[in-house]
């Protein structure tokens, strides 16, 4: 930070010293979470806020330095808060001039993984010179400075939580589709509030952009990420009872209206949508109704079908849908999704949804608040929708999104799938990015067999989530 820097230390530690009740009852109570407002920092010195926004990575570091030197607390960490509406940004817009400065993104958050462990530096000794060299992360050291550039001694390593999560920008109005993005974070000021958040609900992130190395096929590859400082709930997401999906109509105007239950970024297409002569599977069915028309991310068309109580009859009545649908349309079947949405399904639905290659999911929980009576502002328009012949989509790589695999993929599948990633995830961090498929398996226990593993793996290989380096091991893209 220059010259300076001493300056600003001392500038720090005078903002600092202003906090100093509010700090001493948050070390009383054991939290090592800071939260610094900067309209208040701005107040206090033009120089130090500037030095935020600019050089936001340098000045976070000094502040907990200068929160150390101050004696006011131990390894705390600053969170910064009441950032200026100029520093918003969405995962779509960042770029090369927003990295490591402090912005916030207002997200949807679509998923969180378990807490997981999370080593964050390691200690090793030099056989040749008895130097202690430390590294972060789970990775070795390449070389100590007497030239020795193998065989270290581990003496010992630090290891905390951490958590994934994925989130998507909030839609603005004519959007029909947002980017989405996955964040890990080590954080464990952080890692402990995201935890308590419930997905769905609208979170803002408080961080800066960052650049993401990581190996592609063999080959290296960067992308933007975001360190996250801090993390503020902005709307949560409310569960609903149950009580007040009392019928179809219910479930289907909710699913319409927040169809990021089913799956982000789904674009509407139909609800309540008509067939005439559908007939194929069962003769007295003249004609029929598809609940809920979608068409995904990756530009596949998804028909649901709707039962309370899941029925078997439901999966004919679907593939009836989309025969009728393919055939208006001028659409492969094999380019269409089916699925059967209930409360509850039997294990003989589980199975003949399997042997159909149709998806289950069951809807346990709304995340959503939702009033007890179906949607008036539906428009009619999208119960008798046609497709425009010039239609076209488009589709995208993300890392990790299992649900790039979700045509011909059951519930039971995707939740191995779900199962995979995050014990990859976590062995990266015990061994680093090459893993062993057998070490995995053994990480996985009674929970899938080899057979299945291996399986899973290749449809991991097949989306682009993870190759195979070489025979016996897999990595993550």
């Amino acid at each position: 930070m220059g010259n300076n820097s001493k300056e600003l230390i001392e500038t720090a530690k005078e903002f600092l010293e202003s906090y100093k009740q509010e700090i001493g009852k948050l070390a009383k109570t054991g939290s090592k979470s800071i939260p610094l407002s900067f309209q208040n920092l701005t107040s206090f010195s033009h120089e130090l806020s500037e030095s935020m926004l600019n050089q936001s990575t340098d000045t976070i570091r000094l502040l907990e330095l200068a929160l150390e030197e101050t004696g006011l607390i131990t390894n705390g960490h600053i969170e910064i808060i009441e950032l200026p509406s100029s520093r918003k940004i969405r995962i779509k817009d960042i770029r090369a001039q927003n990295l490591r400065k402090i912005s916030y993104l207002d997200v949807i958050l679509q998923f969180k993984s378990e807490i997981y462990p999370n080593v964050l530096n390691r200690k090793f000794e030099c056989p040749s010179c008895g130097s202690i060299i430390s590294v972060q992360g789970a990775s070795k050291p390449k070389r100590c400075s007497c030239g020795r550039k193998s065989d270290f001694n581990q003496l010992g390593k630090d290891v905390g939580d951490a958590i994934d999560i994925t989130c998507r920008d909030v839609k603005e109005e004519g959007e029909k589709r947002v980017d989405s993005r996955k964040f890990s974070i080590n954080r464990a000021n952080i890692t402990s509030k995201i935890d308590e958040f419930t997905e769905g609900s609208k979170i803002r992130l408080i961080g800066f952009p960052i650049i993401e190395e990581k190996i592609v096929s063999g080959i290296d590859k960067s992308e933007y990420s975001f360190e996250i400082l801090n993390v503020e709930l902005l709307e949560k997401a409310e569960e609903m009872e149950m009580t007040l999906i009392k019928n179809e109509l219910n479930l289907r105007d909710f699913l319409f209206r927040y169809p990021d239950y089913i799956e982000p970024n789904l674009t509407r297409v139909a609800v309540e949508r008509r067939f005439d002569n559908v007939s194929e599977y069962y003769q007295d069915s003249k004609s029929g109704r598809a609940d809920l028309i979608f068409i995904d991310e990756f530009g596949s068309h998804l028909i649901i079908e709707l039962k309370i109580e899941g029925h078997t009859k439901a999966i004919g009545q679907l593939k009836n849908y989309v025969m009728a649908y393919a055939r208006e349309n001028g659409i492969d079947e094999k380019n269409i999704r089916k699925m059967i949405g209930c409360l509850g399904a039997s294990s003989t639905l589980e199975r003949e949804c399997k042997k159909g290659g149709v998806e289950l999911k069951i809807f346990d929980k709304i995340k959503k608040t939702f009033k007890n009576d179906h949607l008036s502002d539906i428009p009619d328009s999208m119960k008798n929708f046609k497709l425009p012949s010039e239609a076209s989509f488009v589709t995208e790589e993300k890392a990790f999104d299992i649900d790039k695999l979700s045509t011909g993929v059951t519930a039971s599948q995707k939740n191995k799938i779900l199962l995979v990633k995050e014990a990859v995830i976590r062995f990266e961090s015990k061994v680093g990015k090459l893993i062993p498929i057998e070490e995995l398996q053994k990480e996985l226990g009674d929970k899938m067999d080899l057979g299945s593993l291996e399986e899973i793996i290749e449809k991991l290989c097949i989306a682009g989530d993870l190759f195979k380096p070489k025979r016996g091991f897999v990595q993550r893209m």
